[in-house]
């Protein structure tokens, strides 16, 4: 087991990629998904021998290689640069006292979303797995991005499922290989929509919060971020849908030595919005597992990209590793959410998206009542992404 309570990804006796359950230590030859133990789910692990560069360079399958899991150098497309700059967040210090506060802007990213990341890993890790048709669906972040990496993989038929409230945030589409398809329902009547299309055509289900190369490609932004620092991070925040890129980074933890830094397991801080937070109504009533009434029927609230009622299949395994780590889940109110964005703006001069406001207010909200040490290491708030503007090709 890595520091962070996940299994190590790098592992004797794994000739390349390999793909176990980690709770029972079965091997998985499912692509994504859950083990048929109920208990875990699919996780990648790649064979020892791969070696880190000196320094972070440009091309993100060349950094990022060693904890990727991919095989054949062949099916990516690149040279890719998603690097993002982190922004010194210290005018949230002076709000709050506590360590040093980092900014990971991920709006730099050519969609403007942490997005991005996933996409860059999830469709060669398909393509090195023989799957060419997917089906997906989400809010609109994941979509954008998977919408506009579909012309690097035009071998791969992209089909996404849209609800008709989320569909005006659907952008990067114009490649030939990617289907739209509107669904005149809610986020999750259009997953069961896009499930049920996949089983009829004979195609993929992506998977989400399950698909072990998606986190893979999530967890790149707390590498790139330790990287930067020399260190990893005393504590992670980031907003919450499912919770896939708080997975990645837990795990991305335990990684850390692969690239000469000392491991550190962070405090996981996950923030949600009072209006839709079924994770923090969950853990704040001490239940192991969503229950009825944590969940939201109608999702609503200012940050659109995370309006999920029901994370049930996540929520167990998230509020393990949050647990393990010492962490916390808080949620914050509108007039929190748009001081937040305001002070962001003012400092830094960017203007990100609802998301990433509501994980700044959350650690204002979560600092406030716990006074960290001012000597800890280091907090990284994950900026995930910026308002919606053209992509950057």
């Amino acid at each position: 087991m890595s520091a962070s309570g996940v299994l190590s990804p790098v592992l004797d006796g794994v000739r390349e990629v390999g793909r176990v359950c980690v709770p029972c230590g079965a091997a998985q030859h499912r692509v994504v998904g859950q083990c048929a133990c109920g208990r875990g789910m699919v996780e990648t692990v790649v064979g020892a021998g791969r070696t880190a560069p000196a320094e972070l360079t440009a091309d993100f399958y060349d950094w990022a290689w060693p904890v990727l899991p991919l095989s054949d150098r062949s099916v990516v497309h690149g040279p890719l640069d998603l690097r993002t700059p982190l922004l010194d967040g210290g005018f949230l210090r002076e709000l709050v006292g506590g360590p040093r506060v980092w900014l990971k802007d991920e709006t730099a990213l050519p969609t403007g979303t942490t997005k991005d990341r996933a996409a860059a890993v999830v469709y060669p890790y398909l393509l090195d797995n023989g799957v060419t048709g997917i089906v997906l669906s989400s809010t609109g972040n994941t979509s954008t991005s998977f919408a506009a990496f579909a012309r690097y993989y035009p071998r791969i038929e992209v089909h996404i499922f849209v609800g008709r409230d989320f569909a005006y945030r659907l952008r990067g589409l114009g490649s030939p290989n990617v289907t739209v398809h509107v669904v005149n329902g809610t986020f999750v009547q259009a997953g069961i929509a896009g499930q049920q299309y996949a089983k009829a055509h004979g195609l993929q289900w992506e998977a989400g919060f399950f698909n072990p190369a998606r986190r893979d490609g999530l967890k790149t932004a707390f590498l790139e971020a330790a990287l930067e620092l020399g260190e990893g991070p005393g504590m992670y925040v980031q907003a919450i849908s499912s919770a896939m890129g708080v997975v990645g980074a837990a795990k991305a933890a335990g990684e850390l030595p692969l690239y000469g830094l000392p491991a550190r397991r962070p405090r996981l801080l996950c923030v949600q919005q009072s209006s839709c937070a079924p994770m923090v109504t969950a853990w704040s009533s001490g239940r192991e597992r969503i229950d009825a009434s944590d969940k939201v029927a109608r999702p609503h609230g200012l940050a659109k990209a995370i309006l999920r009622g029901d994370p049930s299949g996540a929520y167990p395994l998230v509020r393990n590793l949050v647990r393990g780590s010492d962490g916390d889940f808080v949620s914050v109110t509108d007039s929190q959410i748009r001081v937040a964005r305001r002070l962001v703006f003012e400092h830094t001069g960017r203007s990100v998206c609802e998301a990433s406001s509501v994980a700044v207010a959350g650690y204002l909200t979560w600092a406030q009542a716990n006074r960290p040490d001012p000597e800890a290491a280091p907090v990284v708030i994950n900026l995930t992404g910026g308002d919606r503007n053209e992509i950057r090709r």
